[in-house]
Order: C-alpha cells, then sequence, then structure tokens
C-alpha cells in the first residue's frame, strides 16, 4: 500500500468519525504525510474534548451517549486497539471497527433504572464515558435494555476479548456507581498514557507498527 497517510484513518475508522475529526480538527481534506502529523491529528481531536494536566486527563464531556457520540465510538474505538498487546492489523481484520453498521455504543449498566442502583443523584453517570462499551449490532439488538446479568452472558467470545470489555468479567450480579466510577479513571489513564504520556510515544508506536504492516 502506497503510503497516503489519510487512508490509514479509513481502515480505523468509519466515515461519521472522520467526518468530525475532520470537522474539529478544522481540515477538511487533511494531507497527512508521515507517521508524526497522522499521531498529532489524532491528539488534537482528543484534546478538544479533554482538558490535559500534567499526569492525567479529565474530559470536559458530560454526556458521551446523547452527545459526542462520534467522538465516543472514537475512544472507544481507540482503547480497542491502541490499549491493546494484539497487533492493530489482526485487531481491524477481526472487528472491523470502520463498519459503523457493525458496532453500537451500549450502556454497561442499564439506561432503565430498575436495573440499576443508581438512585436519582447519580443517574447522570449513566452517560459518562465509565458506562459506555462497544458491541456488536446483533448482540445489542438480544439484550436490549437488559440487566448487567444478562449482558454478561450475551456477549460473543470476541466481544469478551476486547479490552473495553474487561469489566464484564466482574463477578457480579449488578455493579455499583463505584465501579463505574473506578472504570473511567481507568479510561481517563489509559487515554492520557496513548494520547498524552511522551507527546503520545505509545499511539505513534503503535501507529508505525500498523502501517509497517501494510506493507
Amino acid at each position: 500500500m502506497k503510503n497516503n497517510y489519510d487512508d490509514y484513518l479509513n481502515l480505523m475508522f468509519d466515515k461519521s468519525i472522520i467526518v468530525d475529526l475532520k470537522g474539529k480538527n478544522q481540515e477538511e481534506n487533511p494531507s497527512l504525510e508521515n507517521v508524526d502529523e497522522l499521531t498529532d491529528y489524532l491528539i488534537n481531536y482528543v484534546k478538544r474534548h479533554y482538558t490535559i494536566y500534567e499526569y492525567y486527563v479529565s474530559p470536559n464531556i458530560s454526556n458521551f451517549y446523547s452527545k459526542h457520540r462520534k467522538f465516543t465510538r472514537f475512544i472507544l474505538i481507540c482503547l480497542s486497539l491502541f490499549d491493546s498487546e494484539s497487533n492493530i492489523n489482526t485487531l481491524l481484520k477481526k472487528y472491523k471497527f470502520n463498519k459503523d453498521s457493525i458496532w453500537e455504543i451500549e450502556h454497561i449498566i442499564p439506561q432503565n433504572q430498575y436495573f440499576n442502583k443508581f438512585n436519582k443523584k447519580n443517574s447522570k453517570l449513566k452517560n459518562r464515558i465509565g458506562n459506555l462499551t462497544l458491541l456488536t449490532e446483533e448482540t445489542n439488538r438480544k439484550i436490549s435494555n437488559g440487566s448487567f446479568a444478562k449482558k454478561k452472558k450475551s456477549l460473543t467470545c470476541e466481544e469478551k476479548y476486547l479490552k473495553i470489555n474487561d469489566i464484564f468479567k466482574i463477578d457480579k450480579v449488578h455493579i455499583s456507581k463505584k465501579d463505574i466510577c473506578e472504570r473511567e479513571k481507568e479510561i481517563n489513564k489509559s487515554i492520557y498514557d496513548i494520547f498524552i504520556k511522551d507527546r503520545g510515544k505509545l499511539l505513534q508506536d503503535k501507529l508505525h507498527e500498523f502501517i509497517d504492516s501494510q506493507g
């Protein structure tokens, strides 16, 4: 494959994410000429949604579900690709994250309050990044607004393997506000490690590995 770095975005992300990337970066037709530029392009997208501190990041978004869905998909896909020991090319062939018809954003603790322990005061947590993941459209349709326990049983082997779905390995029937808050902290740490730490060296190294694998 010719080194057209714009094309690598199309291999990793669906069209709606790429449109949002271009809009938020204020570049309708970016000309990315090397891995450094591609790395900076993705980092700038994250910085538009997160406040960056010396050793951590904090989201500027309170509702990742109803608003900013494209960015939410982007983050969940990035965590799946870059916070994994598996080769990115292998993951993309297996999961086809660039097909938006396959993957949907899903609540871990369902929106239906009957199933969860969130009281009214804590209900805003349901749309935080800590309570959201990616499941296939087929699985999402099966579980509808089912309980956490039902979702655990309904996940496919491929879905269970994704790093972002590690929470479904918890040995509980119900999970709590604390579990969701802890997951959000872990996600924010991963975002810092991938995009911010050492100027995004982890992201850059992963992108180099991915692009080199394209031949």
